[in-house]
């Protein structure tokens, strides 16, 4: 007889429906990613499972996880900032349509479906005008090719990851 109870118990937690999960890829730095995620799995109830992309390969390794995956996918959901890879995985077939959220604007979404853009991403030029002296300041990127602009006056970022 008190086997009976255990064995009820053990009978109900088998047969109870999964809690809701989802599989979150993001390539977004996981000190901005994790406080959205974690607030989202509070509110909803929904457990998230996130897998970050490191450093060295950024978005570039999800991307390619996610090809790899395309017969049996694994992620529920693809949160990054690089356009040029969303494309690709969206060309491959690698993307599934889905209805975007209401009041998303229509410039910042796939006509399809399949994707939806909800940030920008701010390039910046730095320019030192005392080192200018008369010369008018670049207005482009595109300037700095101009042999106006010697390779020894200028510098970028180290260009290792992401799109810098």
């Amino acid at each position: 007889m008190r086997l009976l109870p255990l064995l009820l118990l053990l009978l109900l937690t088998a047969c109870a429906p999964p809690a809701p999960e989802v599989v979150v890829y993001t390539s977004v730095d996981r000190h901005y990613a994790e406080p959205v995620l974690q607030r989202f799995q509070r509110e909803s109830g929904i457990t998230v499972r996130a897998v970050y992309d490191v450093e060295a390969a950024k978005t570039t390794g999800l991307v390619n996880r996610l090809l790899a995956e395309q017969a049996h996918p694994q992620a529920d959901l693809f949160w990054n900032g690089e356009i040029a890879q969303t494309l690709k995985l969206k060309a491959a077939g690698a993307l599934a349509p889905y209805t975007p959220p209401e009041g998303a604007p229509v410039l910042w979404r796939d006509p399809e479906g399949h994707w939806t853009a909800f940030g920008g991403r701010a390039r910046v030029l730095l320019v030192n005008h005392e080192a200018l002296g008369e010369r008018p300041p670049p207005r482009s990127i595109f300037d700095l090719a101009d042999p106006a602009w010697p390779a020894e006056r200028l510098g970028i970022a180290l260009p290792l990851f992401g799109t810098t």
